[in-house]
Parts: structure tokens; C-alpha cells; sequence
């Protein structure tokens, strides 16, 4: 079967032991899209120069109850130009006790999720995560937006630890 990579982001099923037969179709998958990432990368990675560096930082407290994704304000890199390739972004936010789990993600400037990471309630859990993908030439944006899967209140708390989303991109 062909690798889903470039062309779109590849999901796959989480296996439990002694519960799931293991097909070796799931392996193939598997390898096929390594093998396009490391085709879309190529054998030397050393030749790739990352030409600037972008962050955005907030000190603000942010909460949602949305259960679809919705901006965190204030969290975005706009209008950067690119020269195409990777994109590494790097995320760090705190969690609020008074919240409950939410997820956070990684998007570009047409809100689709590159990347996503949940949050945990417990007393200023840190949410720290990278993503790595590839954008086209251009003028681009990165942004972080959030949500509430259960539609309880979830916060960043970011007067506690600032939040901040590091950029870097070719």
C-alpha cells in the first residue's frame, strides 16, 4: 500500500496486547511512511538551514469550555515568509487545576492540526510539545488554538508560567 505522506497525514490504530491480531499490513503501513518521510527529508539532513527564528509569549490566563477548537489569544507567528520545507515548533504552556483536560494544538494559518498534545487538570501541569512538518512557500502562520473535549472548563494558566511557542523554519 502507498505511504498517505506528503499528501496527507497518515492515522493509525492503537494495538492492545492480547486483544488485537496484529496483521503484518499494520508493519507495512508503518515502514511505508517512514520511508516517505525520509525520502521528503532526504539522507542529509545537515544540508537543511533553518533561516529564522519566531516566537510568540503570553504571561495571560486562558480558559475554554468549547469542545472544537478555538484560538488561544495572542499565541501566533503571522504572515512569516517561508522559504518551504520544515517547520519545528516548539510548545510550552501550564495547566490550571481549576480546569479540566483539554487538548492543545499546533495549526496553521487555515486551522488545520499539525500537531496535537492533551492537557492535564492537575495543579500547573506543563504541556510541552514539539511538532515537525512541512509547510509550502509563502506567507505563512503558525498557532496554537484549544479545546474542552468534555465541554468543561480548561485553562492555560500563563501568569503562573508564561506561555510560549518557538518557530523555526527554513
Amino acid at each position: 500500500m502507498a505511504a498517505s505522506y506528503p499528501g496527507a497525514i497518515k492515522s493509525f490504530t492503537t494495538k492492545t496486547n492480547n486483544v488485537d491480531d496484529v496483521d503484518a499490513a499494520h508493519i507495512n503501513d508503518i515502514q511505508d511512511e517512514i520511508e516517505a518521510i525520509e525520502t521528503a527529508l532526504g539522507a542529509d539532513l545537515e544540508e537543511i538551514a533553518f533561516v529564522e527564528e519566531t516566537e510568540a509569549t503570553d504571561s495571560s490566563d486562558r480558559s475554554t469550555t468549547s469542545t472544537s477548537y478555538v484560538d488561544v489569544t495572542n499565541m501566533a507567528v503571522s504572515s512569516f515568509t517561508h522559504q518551504g520545507g520544515l517547520v519545528i515548533v516548539s510548545v510550552r504552556l501550564r495547566g490550571d487545576s481549576a480546569g479540566q483536560p483539554g487538548v492543545v494544538a499546533v495549526c496553521d494559518g487555515s486551522n488545520n492540526v499539525k500537531c496535537e498534545a492533551s492537557g492535564s487538570n492537575a495543579y500547573q501541569q506543563p504541556i510541552s510539545f514539539t511538532a515537525v512538518f512541512v509547510m509550502s512557500a509563502g506567507s505563512q502562520t503558525v498557532k496554537l488554538r484549544f479545546k474542552s473535549p468534555s465541554g468543561d472548563n480548561f485553562h492555560i494558566k500563563g501568569s503562573v508560567f508564561e506561555s510560549k511557542m518557538k518557530v523555526v523554519h527554513q
